[in-house]
């Protein structure tokens, strides 16, 4: 049977060279709740790509990803009825949420079952994942 861990908050500064915090962190825990190989690949790709975008508002060039940036990224990824939840938001306060590449957007449709982008009731720009086990135990 899979190990059932609690929620995972993880805080670290919006810059790209952070990326692999989230991408380790969220397979460790979908490898330890028995996502397969695949499933994780998937996984792995789409939380990049998610909090590439979400850094970055869409552009390489966006001010969040400059150094010495105070904007931070917090994700929360959580697993439960065999499914893991991945919730990232950017500290900082934007009205509209920016548009996402076809490219992203196309990773996301083949790497995950949901996804949603939006603007959190305090400002805060936010990327959902949500990816089921498709393996039986």
């Amino acid at each position: 049977m899979a190990e059932v861990h609690p929620d995972l908050i993880v805080k670290f500064p919006a810059r790209r060279g952070y990326l692999s915090i989230s991408r380790l962190n969220a397979t460790a825990l979908a490898a330890d709740n028995g996502f397969d190989i695949d499933e994780l690949d998937d996984l792995r790709l789409a939380v990049d790509e998610a909090v590439a975008w979400l850094i970055d508002d869409g552009s390489f060039e966006a001010e969040t990803s400059a150094p010495g940036s105070d904007r931070e990224i917090e994700l929360r990824i959580t697993f439960g009825a065999r499914t893991l939840e991945f919730t990232g938001t950017r500290s900082g306060s934007v009205t509209d949420v920016p548009d996402m590449s076809e490219l992203v957007q196309a990773v996301l449709t083949l790497t995950v079952d949901q996804y949603e982008t939006g603007v959190d009731e305090h400002g805060r720009l936010y990327v959902k994942l949500s990816k089921r086990i498709a393996a039986d135990d």
